[in-house]
């Protein structure tokens, strides 16, 4: 398919989820623009937390014509250290626009003024490989329902000026850089030795070039080198001065050691890329935190990543943490990265070659617990800090991924401002 050239601008009906209880259950089906879809053609991960959610039971909340949303969200609109809960807007899976199924969206990035990319994760399945332009209207200073529009899509393009073959990416970060372009990260597909990738494009979708990543973290056939299956590069970020891009492994690469569970933690890598050669130029040691929520609930499925980024400087970032655990939801937290003292580990091959407890890894604090929201959360894996507020303070966005999933889980979006100067606590 070429890509869509039609750039109107189309309002598509997004929809305000207000919802009260804590985040230890998922969504309830929804009965609004629901598709079919083969769950074979999705990834491992994404079919056990869509069969996870569709199993969930039925909770006891009111209906939403039953709720007063305007106290709920004023109850919520309240200060979580440095950032203030503005709303939550949601895009019902299913929803189609312009050809396309919109769902999958896995990163975002702030395009200017109240202009954000959000990159899908759809290989192939329902449409191209793509990547959305979406407004978010804040200049009330809440997120409310209509305040999201769905502008366009643009496909993303190979070397040869087409369409990237399905089944051969898995993209799941985007970052815009200062002259335009934007930078999109893929997971590849390890269990067919697909490696992960890094590539630029214009805005347009049309190729720039490719970032060459270390060869450690190509798959191997026999799985014990490389990028685990669905656990691999999801996070992008650029400094806001433009000359580092970073990037992470969800989870640790296979020789690094174990995957995230309730009894480990798990040492991902973070890649320090410099854009004005192309070269990796570090690797941080980030240790995944072990699954703290529904223990007793060990022997179904769970997993655990860091999923996305934000640069503030070359040495200092925030980090997006999802949980998810069958039977007790999704979990996300936010915390401040130091890579000041870190130990810049690119030329180690394998890290249990040598002693984590040893090796100084980047500092980790807090920023914030979204449990603390008092709204079910779905899988959110992108945020980007966004346009400036009308009080001056800046946006926090964040997105989930619905896994294309029609009937349990959804497309979610909030928003949170912060303070202008927003800096790490180093």
């Amino acid at each position: 398919m070429k890509p869509h050239p039609n750039t109107q601008r189309v309002a598509t009906a997004i929809s305000l989820s207000l919802l009260l209880g804590a985040c230890a259950t998922n969504p309830g089906p929804t009965t609004d623009l629901r598709i079919d879809r083969d769950a074979a053609t999705a990834s491992a991960r994404s079919r056990s937390i869509r069969a996870a959610a569709d199993a969930a039971p039925e909770d006891n909340r009111p209906a939403l014509d039953e709720i007063n949303t305007e106290e709920v969200l004023e109850r919520a609109r309240r200060a979580y250290g440095s950032a203030e809960f503005l709303g939550e807007a949601t895009i019902v899976s299913g929803t189609r626009f312009e050809e396309s199924v919109v769902g999958g969206l896995s990163g975002i990035t702030w395009a200017g003024g109240d202009q954000y990319f959000a990159i899908s994760d759809d290989r192939g399945d329902n449409g191209p490989g793509r990547f959305y332009t979406l407004r978010i209207d804040l200049a009330d200073g809440r997120l409310d329902s209509g305040d999201v529009e769905l502008i366009r899509w643009t496909s993303v393009l190979g070397d040869n000026g087409e369409p990237l073959e399905p089944q051969t990416f898995d993209m799941e970060g985007i970052a815009s850089a200062l002259d335009g372009s934007v930078y999109i990260s893929s997971e590849g597909e390890a269990r067919a030795q697909i490696p992960p990738f890094v590539k630029h494009l214009l805005e347009d979708g049309s190729h720039l070039g490719w970032i060459e990543l270390p060869d450690k973290f190509r798959p191997s056939a026999d799985g014990a080198r490389g990028v685990r299956p669905n656990l691999a590069l999801e996070s992008l970020a650029i400094t806001p001065d433009g000359r580092y891009l970073f990037t992470a492994t969800e989870n640790a690469l296979q020789q690094d050691g174990p995957q995230a569970s309730f009894r480990h933690a798990s040492p991902s890598r973070i890649l320090k890329i410099d854009l004005t050669t192309g070269n990796t130029v570090g690797e941080y040691v980030y240790m995944v935190d072990p699954v703290r929520v529904g223990e007793s609930l060990a022997d179904i499925f769970h997993t655990t990543g860091l999923v996305d980024l934000i640069a503030f400087n070359s040495q200092h970032l925030l980090a997006l943490e999802r949980t998810f655990v069958a039977g007790a939801g999704f979990v996300e937290r936010i915390h401040w990265v130091c890579l000041e003292k870190s130990s810049n580990v690119l030329g180690l091959e394998n890290l249990q070659t040598t002693s984590l407890s040893s090796l100084p890894t980047g500092r980790k604090k807090l920023f914030l617990d979204l449990s603390q929201l008092g709204i079910r959360l779905d899988n959110l894996e992108g945020m980007t800090l966004g346009a400036a507020l009308p009080d001056g303070r800046r946006a926090l966005i964040l997105i989930s991924d619905n896994n294309f999933n029609p009937s349990a889980q959804i497309t979610q979006i909030l928003a949170f401002a912060v303070p202008a100067d927003l800096a790490p606590p180093y």
